[in-house]
């Protein structure tokens, strides 16, 4: 745990070195890397889960209406997780008159529990995106909010390999051609 401590010291004092001697705005949880105009910033949480099931099913970590047994059988489940724990790294540069992005996020819902990619990309501009995130169906905003991590399951809940471009409409508007 010392160890953790002293690394956790360390990042904050590079937070505050990069802030005093920079010449970009770093906002707040970013880091400046060193003799460049590049930002980046690493993140997640962690999240453990106690779930007991008075009547199991055959999906122990998240609610899947299939997998609800209809032979009348009966018993208990008990469950401990911290697959929804997430780790991301985002990175930030100025490229020409645009911006770069590149995103990587995973979480631990791979098989017994493995880390598992959810999104990957390199976006250009805020406009042209390519790599793995949520298929062009999919607003994460119009979720409803649910206990259930997996969500409801009639709403189309998928992410891929993708090439996007938006076309932005207004402030909080735009086309997406994938």
């Amino acid at each position: 745990m010392r160890y953790i401590q002293t690394m956790l010291w360390s990042v904050y004092f590079c937070v505050q070195a990069s802030a005093q001697d920079s010449t970009v705005d770093v906002p707040a949880g970013w880091w400046k890397i060193p003799k460049t105009n590049s930002l980046i910033t690493i993140g997640g949480y962690v999240k453990f889960d106690f779930i007991h099931d008075l009547n199991p099913i055959n999906s122990p970590s998240f609610f899947d209406v299939s997998k609800i047994p209809t032979d009348g059988s009966k018993g208990t489940n008990t469950h401990l997780q911290a697959n929804e724990t997430r780790l991301m790294l985002d990175f930030k540069t100025p490229a020409g008159k645009t911006d770069l992005r590149a995103y990587v996020e995973g979480d631990f819902y791979g098989t017994s529990g493995a880390f598992r990619l959810r999104h990957a990309y390199v976006e250009i501009g805020g406009k042209l995106l390519a790599g793995q995130y949520w298929s062009n169906f999919m607003d994460e905003n119009i979720i409803p909010p649910t206990l259930d991590f997996e969500k409801p399951t009639a709403y189309a809940f998928v992410r891929h390999g993708i090439i996007r471009y938006k076309i932005h409409t207004g402030r909080n508007s735009y086309i997406g051609i994938a």
